[in-house]
Formats: C-alpha cells, structure tokens, sequence
C-alpha cells in the first residue's frame, strides 16, 4: 500500500468540493488514474501515484505510450484507494462521502443507512 505524503505546504486547487460525478464512465479502465488526478487536485500528494496515473492516461485512444505493467497497474489501483481515503479525510463535505457508484466516482450524498 502506497503511504501519501501530503504536504502542509501545498494549497488544493479547488477551496471546496461540490457534490457530484467527478469521473464518469466513458472513462473504462482510465477512471482510476483520473480519480488520482482529481485527488491531487484537492491536495493529495503521492508523486509514485501521480506518474502512474499520467503515464496510464497518455496511453488512452490512439497512442504510441507504453501502458503500465501488470504490476505498476496494481500499484495505481492501491494509490487509487489511498487517493479516496484521503479525499474523504482532507477534503469532507457534510452529509457526502467520496466513493465510487455504478463505475463513476464522486463526491455522493450519504444515504440515511450510511450516516
């Protein structure tokens, strides 16, 4: 499991989150990186994750960038989780969770059996 870094230092490129889908599922086996592009967004720091994640994206449509690796894309998948974690412990919103639905990630309202 990757350990983020975040850093006092940097400010989140958005002051407050809205609710809703921040990545859709046009995105098919690239919504994981852009998940952790948008957690760095808000403030997320891990530099392993974030090339990954550029690295996996370049790759997308008609492209002559290599893909990840079967590993280096596990990794990306762990970083994704840590990036979810994060947002919901760095970047909260009252009554929303970050989380994935129905293959699109975002910033959700808690259902009365989930508050």
């Amino acid at each position: 499991m990757h350990d983020p870094n975040p850093r006092a230092d940097d400010e989140p490129t958005f002051a407050t989150p809205e609710p809703g889908c921040y990545v859709d599922g046009h995105w098919g086996q690239y919504a994981t990186a852009r998940m952790v592009q948008i957690a760095a967004d808000f403030g997320f720091r891990d530099e392993q994750a974030s090339d990954l994640a550029s690295r996996h994206l370049a790759a997308m449509g008609p492209s002559t960038a290599p893909g990840l690796s079967e590993d280096e894309f596990e990794r990306l998948v762990d970083a994704a989780d840590d990036a979810e974690n994060w947002l919901n412990d760095n970047a909260p919103v009252e009554g929303f969770a970050w989380g994935w639905n129905d293959g699109e990630f975002g910033l959700y309202e808690l259902e009365d059996d989930d508050a």
